[in-house]
């Protein structure tokens, strides 16, 4: 019979990689007539030209070197007995460029005395995608997209840590991850201290008075994040500039003594460091990715409503799924893979996290 020529499907008709990962397996399927056996011979090329051998004798192919530009594969098979020899149509693996650059960066102290609060980082330079920050012997007292308040802990002989940022895009759920490590010396930051405002002046009062204690006063901006430096002196009290106002700004100082340093804010509401758009230390929703299960933790039996959003504002009300278990709750999800929002409903608060679902 004629030899006619097949095609290449995709494992999971993925036919796309993130930067630096291993597309799925390929498979030959179609090729018939001629005589038999066939000889299979697989090729790649990065401009659809120029083929070179990646692999023979097989009608599957398995990719182990990692792509960082778009590739396409394509395989000839070659019949018995002078049947001759067909070649199948190209398929192109795509690479997904990683979230942020290669350049991005943490940027704050990476020298520190243990006990050491309200220590500020940030991602540089700035990106909207997802970030989901940890670290081993603080904790991470308020996040957002792209910054982080760190409150370190009084552990003896723990003198290293790595804060990490983990920066997902939204559309590709390819991942990079950036890491700065932290040294942390054996001697003891101050406590934080209580900032009281001399209403109606401009004025912040900082509570410490202790002997030899240095004060910095300064003030974040909520919307940019950059932090603006108003004095730096023995003076525990600031003149601002301006008018307090805690909408716009996140008033702070710093106490430094014998190179140690802990920051202390002025907010009116207990959970001044708090962001509403993430999840709090606290509280755990994992894995994250997951592939449809998912455990949430951290909210002592107080979860009265979960609800989940697309990325195009479609809403699902998941309360009904959840399954109680000793030290939290269980949730399976039946919906599209992509990235979600989770929005965990309390008596007081609504928590919210983005929630990556795959294949």
């Amino acid at each position: 019979n004629e030899f006619i020529s097949g095609q290449i499907s995709i494992l999971g008709n993925t036919d796309s990689v993130c930067f630096g990962d291993i597309p799925l397996e390929l498979a030959a399927a179609g090729f018939t007539g001629g005589r038999i056996p066939y000889t299979y011979t697989w090729k790649f090329s990065d401009m659809n030209q120029g083929w070179t051998v990646t692999g023979s004798n097989s009608t599957v192919f398995q990719e182990t070197t990692p792509l960082f530009e778009n590739t396409y594969y394509k395989i000839s098979v070659e019949s018995s007995n002078g049947c001759g020899t067909l070649e199948s149509d190209s398929v192109l693996i795509r690479v997904n460029d990683l979230p942020a650059y290669d350049s991005t960066v943490i940027r704050g102290p990476e020298l520190l005395c243990q006990n050491s609060k309200g220590q500020y980082y940030r991602i540089i330079p700035a990106n909207n995608d997802s970030v989901r920050w940890s670290l081993a012997t603080g904790q991470i007292v308020s996040k957002m997209s792209d910054r982080v308040f760190v409150d370190y802990d009084s552990i003896p002989f723990v003198l290293t840590d790595t804060l990490i940022a983990l920066i997902t895009n939204r559309k590709t759920l390819c991942q990079r991850e950036v890491r700065l490590p932290i040294s942390l010396n054996v001697e003891i930051s101050p406590s934080t201290t209580t900032i009281v405002w001399k209403h109606p002046s401009n004025i912040l009062i900082c509570a410490d008075s202790t002997i030899g204690m240095n004060y910095v006063w300064g003030y974040f901006n909520r919307s940019t994040g950059i932090r603006n430096i108003i004095q730096s002196n023995t003076l525990r009290y600031c003149q601002y500039p301006n008018a307090i106002d805690t909408s716009q700004n996140l008033y702070f100082v710093t106490k430094q003594i014998q190179g140690c340093r802990t920051t202390s804010f002025y907010e009116s509401k207990s959970n001044a460091l708090e962001s509403t758009f993430e999840i709090t230390p606290a509280i755990d929703v994992f894995p994250n990715p997951t592939t449809g299960r998912v455990v949430i933790t951290g909210l002592n039996g107080n979860l009265k409503k979960v609800i989940i959003t697309s990325m195009e504002g479609r809403s699902w009300d998941l309360t009904t799924a959840l399954q109680r278990k000793s030290d939290g709750w269980i949730m399976d999800l039946s919906l599209p893979a992509g990235v979600y929002h989770i929005h965990l409903v309390t008596g007081s608060k609504v928590y919210t996290s983005n929630l990556i679902l795959t294949e």
